[in-house]
């Protein structure tokens, strides 16, 4: 079903998304957006660099897959976590979702900053729909926290953690049991199982449900 606003010329056909991947740290947000980006050949890709020395990707657009995505992927891990404070993640997702709305393209966020807040992350979408043409699809990443705490582990070269992985328990517990029932409220959330999936299937699930968000907007 196309998905269409009023505005003062009449309605508006609102066609593409701005995909927001929640969780904890651990959880598989980066999941997606990461080999998206590997998987594009560099010739593919446009990257736009902060000015004028921080040389931080505010973003990269994946042309093969009409993505644009917040932040740089060089590194495991990127999204709006390498912009802080949250005023300069917001002006990441800002400056990426008008490159998506001047290309006609959807919008990949994700980051703990912005799984971190749920006022925050309502006023983002709310901007998507009314400024930038793209309509919110919050997916929240339904991994165990004791698996969310041996992937930061491993991650970390089997350190460990100091607090024995209680931050991420608990900001699990604030993502999953407290901000997905709330932003139920206002938009259709999906959830993207990660046990027994691997990094291809996530890719494709993602895909995926993107072709058929597309097919039902025009239908």
């Amino acid at each position: 079903m196309t998905i269409l606003l009023m505005t003062t010329t009449g309605p508006m056909t609102m066609n593409n998304f701005a995909f927001n991947f929640r969780g904890t740290f651990g959880s598989g947000k980066s999941v997606v957006p990461l080999n998206l980006y590997r998987r594009t050949p560099e010739n593919e890709r446009e990257t736009c660099f902060r000015p004028p020395s921080l040389k931080k990707v505010l973003f990269v657009v994946l042309h093969p897959y009409k993505i644009v995505i917040v932040g740089g992927y060089d590194k495991a891990c990127g999204g709006i976590d390498s912009f802080i404070p949250f005023a300069t993640a917001v002006e990441a997702i800002e400056a990426a979702a008008t490159r998506a709305k001047e290309l006609g393209y959807d919008l990949i966020m994700e980051g703990v900053i912005l799984s971190s807040t749920l006022s925050g992350s309502l006023n983002i979408y709310k901007s998507m729909q009314e400024n930038y043409d793209l309509t919110p699809v919050p997916i929240f990443m339904n991994t165990p926290p004791e698996r969310c705490v041996e992937n930061v582990n491993f991650r970390n070269g089997g350190k460990g953690l100091k607090d024995g992985g209680e931050s991420i328990r608990s900001k699990h517990h604030g993502v999953w049991d407290n901000q997905r029932p709330q932003i139920a409220k206002h938009y259709p959330v999906k959830i993207f199982k990660t046990e027994g999936i691997n990094t291809d299937q996530m890719v494709e699930r993602f895909l995926a449900l993107q072709k058929k968000l597309h097919k039902e907007a025009i239908a």
